[in-house]
């Protein structure tokens, strides 16, 4: 291989990979400061015991609307805030009884995946926070 074929592909490899490299789009709902603890013995968070169960932590999060906590596997948890993306002031999604690794905005009728973290196939995902357990206890902080 020549050097100028070489520093040609050299060059379009870099280019291929900065330009495919996006930033994380900026969730529309506001940061708010979260921190709050569970226990998995607790009745609230029992059903975290289960894999693909969720449950609805009220009055936290974004205009308190509370936080969904998913559990995608045994000892493994997702976070995310319950206020849709699309509605900022009312929109606060609710768990689907059928299929609790969902969650359902009332107002604009949004499904979203709690199993795909948050997203959804018509906008932006949930705003998502970090979850750390140790034993029985879930720590959910942003």
């Amino acid at each position: 291989m020549n050097r100028t074929l070489f520093f040609s592909f050299f060059f379009a490899t870099l280019l291929v990979m900065f330009s495919s490299c996006e930033k994380e789009a900026k969730s529309p709902v506001p940061d708010v400061p979260v921190y709050f603890q569970g226990q998995l013995t607790q009745p609230d968070f029992a059903p975290l015991t289960n894999q693909f169960n969720a449950i609805k932590v009220a009055n936290q999060g974004y205009r308190r609307h509370g936080v969904l906590v998913y559990c995608s596997e045994p000892g493994n948890f997702l976070a995310f805030d319950a206020t849709c993306p699309r509605d900022l002031l009312d929109g606060s999604v609710v768990i689907t009884k059928d299929k609790p690794f969902e969650a359902v905005c009332p107002i604009c009728k949004s499904v979203y995946s709690l199993m795909n973290f948050g997203t959804t196939t018509n906008g932006q995902p949930l705003k998502q926070y970090q979850v750390s357990s140790s034993g029985t206890v879930i720590t959910v902080t942003n």
